[in-house]
């Protein structure tokens, strides 16, 4: 990807040394600014001066909804051990939990002015899932850096392979529809979220299965 992910890896650091026992607040900043620095970094087409606008757009609507987007991530990291995981009083989320809660906590309270987004695409190629596909990238990316902080000899084939791959993961390849699988899979957040149906076991095991596949194409004799 090629952006600097500084506070994305702080996140990861924080929940492999220490472990997600509760929602942290000092993940949920690094996470929070990691996000931030990401969407300043990347460009979204070749008009740069469109490109910065919308970065500008939406750092100011993260800023906005940050504080809904805490709580939201609170609760869901709370319920997801109340009522799914034994040993609540000590377990940590597993990566795919933690990463599934802090997209879903973005999905649910980040507002986006559609009015603006609009605007922007006249002079960007901006998809009306953009707020999807972002969720989708960092979500991803965090996973990423959190496989490569835990440096335990299982990982290594896996953190060879997504270093060659600026720390992103593959996406599968689709068998049977023309549109790519990151389209299709923005488009299930993207009406699970209209119609409220985000479950963080459904999204941490489909980041599980991402991150088997990868596993896999990082050594096929596995």
């Amino acid at each position: 990807m090629g952006v600097s992910l500084s506070g994305l890896r702080m996140a990861a650091f924080f929940l492999i040394r220490r472990g997600d026992i509760m929602a942290n607040p000092d993940t949920f900043d690094a996470m929070f600014s990691g996000a931030v620095s990401y969407i300043r970094s990347r460009s979204f087409g070749e008009d740069a001066t469109a490109s910065k606008k919308l970065a500008d757009v939406l750092c100011q609507s993260l800023d906005k909804s940050r504080n809904a987007i805490e709580v939201e991530y609170t609760r869901i990291n709370s319920d997801t051990k109340r009522d799914f995981m034994e040993f609540k009083e000590v377990i940590r989320l597993d990566r795919h939990k933690c990463t599934a809660a802090f997209m879903i906590a973005f999905l649910k309270r980040l507002e986006l002015d559609p009015d603006i987004i609009k605007k922007l695409s006249r002079s960007l190629p901006v998809s009306n899932l953009i707020k999807e596909k972002l969720v989708m990238d960092i979500g991803l990316v965090v996973m990423a850096t959190m496989i490569k902080a835990d440096t335990c000899e299982k990982n290594a084939k896996i953190i060879d392979f997504l270093s060659r791959n600026d720390d992103f993961f593959k996406l599968p390849e689709v068998e049977s529809d023309h549109k790519p699988y990151a389209r299709n899979w923005a488009m299930e957040l993207h009406f699970a979220n209209k119609k409220n149906k985000l479950f963080v076991l459904s999204l941490s095991h489909e980041l599980f299965c991402i991150e088997k596949i990868n596993r896999l194409l990082a050594d096929p004799a596995a």
